[in-house]
């Protein structure tokens, strides 16, 4: 049976290319193209230049997006274009290469000319059901890349050097296709015949640090041709390069700098919230989904409650005050207690319950009042991260439309108050919490199940009553109609609630982008 294990996206973007007469293949890591197909690595994808705005159309009809990649990661010829498959809420990414540049990480200082040939001479690979470059080929480019990069491999473990491991699975897999002859035909092509021993010779003794170097010897002469950077200008870029991505590996936890830590997207980014009672898994899902698209692209992820998730080093303050009052009223109680019974405090206990219960009010007040300032501060950053092209993953999301619970208005009943201060709070609180219907999300998840099941799950925090009127609530929320509601039952497996969400991610980025 010949089994297709492309995704449904793929298929679509291939039957385009087929439609278009485009010219392409994919032209390297052919040893794992079925994982590639299936969305479980990238597709390295060659095209002619010619063809340039023929496939960008192509791509663009099959739902793929061109996403703007930070300086470090950006090369002329190269770009990046991601979708995610609805069907399996995978992320497919192709590696759109309109030329064949190579050279050492993060420099890329070699243009050869050789896209014509490679793509001429194409083969059709019927398991994966794509075009691929002809193994000989691959293994020529391979040899190539490796002795481009041979300089980098003299002082570090060469046996333990992860792309020293990866190509000598691809060299394997090659040489079992590719014969020595057929290698050395390949080579004389291009470079002189006195190279003939040395490539046999590397043929034989495969990927070791002394054939390597000895074939670097000989060759690297004859790539200089091919070079485009100055080694001055190839050390400068390869600095600033190395800078700037240690700068986006710090500031990819915390989005503190305005840059571009991977890829964004090319128009504004997304906000995506999640909702659900406990129990519902909101909080794991928005830690997969966070940590899936951040293998691809810049994204954020904000608790938006005021639980479990980390607090702000305001709302950190002010606990550790409330603490103190509340020690101190203990201690005073204490006090009062022992006064009244030596005969030396006649308070009547109206009047104790009265200062008590202004205590306590004004105490929520306070962190009603820090809670509110938080959740702003975190909306506002959500709007920044959007409008700089990154997808934001909401842990909850605060709403003024039903007070008291699921993250809504906690001193609404304050609004009418005597007592000016606390009237001041309820209407800063509410104001800040309006501020969730202009920084809306593009995209509401509900997480909605059977509250009898998801009870089970959090029977000693929540009462079944309570977790039913809350759901209930979640339910009724409403938002804007630009904003896409998406209810999931709660109770699936938590791999098919990803991939379900993944998938709706997907369609909006596509809406929005394309």
């Amino acid at each position: 049976m010949n089994v297709d294990y492309r995704l449904p996206r793929l298929i679509q973007l291939l039957d385009e290319f087929e439609e278009n007469d485009i010219n392409y293949c994919h032209w390297k890591s052919n040893e794992h193209v079925i994982p590639a197909v299936k969305g479980d690595t990238d597709l390295d994808i060659l095209f002619s230049e010619n063809q340039y705005e023929q496939v960008k159309h192509c791509l663009n009809n099959a739902g793929f997006i061109k996403f703007d990649t930070a300086g470090f990661l950006t090369y002329p010829f190269i770009e990046d274009y991601l979708t995610i498959d609805e069907s399996s809420g995978k992320i497919l990414h192709v590696h759109a290469h309109f030329r064949l540049i190579m050279g050492q990480k993060k420099i890329k200082a070699y243009r050869t000319p050789w896209e014509d040939k490679i793509l001429n001479n194409k083969i059709w690979d019927d398991s994966a059901k794509i075009y691929t470059s002809r193994p000989v080929d691959e293994l020529l480019l391979l040899i190539i890349r490796l002795v481009l990069k041979s300089d980098t491999f003299i002082n570090t473990s060469f046996e333990e050097n992860k792309e020293i491991i990866d190509a000598r699975i691809e060299f394997t897999w090659l040489k079992e296709r590719v014969t020595e002859k057929n290698l050395i035909e390949q080579f004389e092509r291009i470079f002189d015949e006195k190279y003939t021993s040395t490539i046999a010779e590397f043929y034989r003794d495969g990927i070791t640090s002394d054939s390597l170097q000895n074939l670097s010897d000989h060759i690297s002469y004859e790539l200089l041709k091919f070079k485009h950077l100055s080694d001055l200008r190839a050390k400068w870029e390869r600095v600033i390069r190395k800078y700037h991505s240690k700068v986006a590996s710090r500031n990819k936890r915390y989005n503190v700098l305005p840059i571009r830590n991977h890829r964004v997207l090319p128009e504004k980014g997304l906000i995506v919230a999640f909702l659900g009672v406990d129990g519902s898994g909101k909080s794991t899902q928005t830690e997969l989904i966070t940590r899936e698209l951040r293998k691809k692209m810049d994204s954020a992820f904000i608790y938006m409650g005021s639980g479990k998730g980390a607090p702000s080093f305001q709302r950190v303050m002010v606990k550790k005050v409330s603490q103190s009052i509340i020690h101190f009223a203990r201690v005073l109680k204490v006090a009062n207690k022992q006064k009244k019974e030596t005969g030396e405090l006649k308070e009547s206990k109206a009047s104790v319950e009265q200062k008590r219960s202004k205590r306590v009010k004004i105490m929520k007040a306070i962190r009603g009042f820090s809670l509110a300032s938080e959740r702003k501060s975190k909306l506002k950053k959500a709007r920044r991260l959007k409008d700089g092209g990154v997808i934001v993953v909401c842990d909850r999301y605060p709403q003024s439309q039903v007070p008291g619970f699921n993250d809504g208005l906690q001193l609404n009943e304050m609004k009418e108050s005597s007592n000016p201060l606390l009237k001041y709070f309820a209407n800063y609180e509410r104001r800040c919490y309006e501020l969730s219907d202009e920084i809306k999300p593009d995209l509401v998840i509900k997480l909605i199940g059977k509250p009898e099941k998801l009870h089970k799950r959090r029977s000693e925090e929540i009462s079944l009553d309570h977790l039913k009127e809350k759901q209930n609530g979640i339910k009724e929320l409403q938002f804007k109609k630009i904003t896409k509601i998406v209810e999931i039952d709660a109770t699936l497996s938590v791999e098919k609630i990803l991939s379900v969400s993944m998938a709706e991610i997907g369609n909006i980025m596509r809406l929005n982008n394309l």
